[in-house]
């Protein structure tokens, strides 16, 4: 699978640092790269989604446990004894590992995304037994009071995951929600959601926005857009050129995993999804995500 991924994201040095993390890895459902589109020598980031399953999940679990990372065992001794704390025909979680760290495999980041959600529970019901399933503790007042903030200021958006980014200071929350259009996000970007209407606009057909439930731990929002039409992603690439916001050899590689999903072996690469950072005061940077699994339904080794 290594060799379907462009040199131009993915330098051979980046990739050997990627191969070494990945052979500490369990087998997993889907796998991925967080790559960025501007700057040489940038770390090349690596992202799992474990399972999607219970008996896989629960192994999943016990894989967990045995790793020193403090932080995550509520949700390993929950994986373990009672199932995922989230909904589980919808829920896909993932674990994000920066590899810019020392360590062999460093503390991950932990997300639970959903595509929808169903069986009569509503957000509140959700976030809490997300919550309490993976910080082992029921949602406090002042979380509680900061989530409600969040939503409140963006009544369009619907529940689309919530994250731990574990390796931070702080290790703040992050509260994910689907939008339908860029507009909607001026609740909780002001007219900086017209930065990402200048870039998705026309071309998403799914856009995630995502953001600290306490601004002080991390002051930026992200923006995850989700493209299915080919064209969508050439547009998408000549804009991000423009904007100074990607190489041109990375572009030029983004549409390549795009275009060409690339089986190999009885596995595909292709690309996932771009995600936009937008700070404070309106500095904006992007990431692109390849992703890679099995042909057909099963665990496989990431790389």
């Amino acid at each position: 699978m290594a060799s379907r991924l462009p040199p131009a994201l993915i330098p051979p040095d980046r990739l050997r640092r990627v191969e070494q993390a990945a052979q500490r890895l369990p087998e997993c459902y889907l796998a991925g790269l967080e790559c960025r589109l501007v700057g040489r020598g940038q770390p090349v980031d690596l992202w799992i989604c474990p399972a999607l399953d219970a008996e896989p999940l629960r192994r999943a679990g016990t894989w967990l446990a045995g790793q020193p990372w403090e932080p995550l065992h509520p949700l390993a001794r929950h994986l373990e004894s009672q199932g995922p704390p989230w909904p589980t025909r919808h829920g896909a979680w993932t674990l994000e590992f920066d590899l810019d760290a020392d360590e062999p495999l460093p503390l991950p980041s932990s997300f639970v995304t959903f595509g929808a959600t169903e069986g009569g529970q509503g957000p509140w019901q959700i976030l809490q037994h997300l919550w309490e399933g993976s910080r082992g503790q029921a949602l406090g007042p002042e979380d509680r009071a900061a989530l409600k903030d969040l939503l409140r200021r963006c009544p369009e958006g619907t529940l689309a995951g919530l994250g731990f980014l574990y390796p931070r200071a702080g290790s703040p929350a992050r509260l994910m929600l689907a939008v339908p259009n860029a507009r909607s996000l001026s609740g909780w970007l002001g007219r900086r959601h017209q930065q990402v209407e200048a870039l998705f606009g026309g071309l998403a057909e799914r856009l995630v926005a995502a953001a600290a439930i306490h601004p002080d731990t991390e002051s930026s929002v992200s923006i995850e857009a989700y493209l299915w039409r080919a064209e969508a992603w050439g547009e998408l690439a000549v804009r991000l050129v423009r904007m100074g916001l990607c190489l041109p050899d990375r572009a030029r590689a983004l549409l390549r995993l795009a275009e060409h999903r690339a089986p190999s072996g009885g596995a595909w690469c292709s690309l996932n999804h771009v995600k936009m950072a937008l700070t404070a005061d309106g500095q904006a940077s992007v990431k692109a995500y390849p992703a890679f699994g099995a042909e057909t339904p099963g665990d496989f080794n990431p790389l």
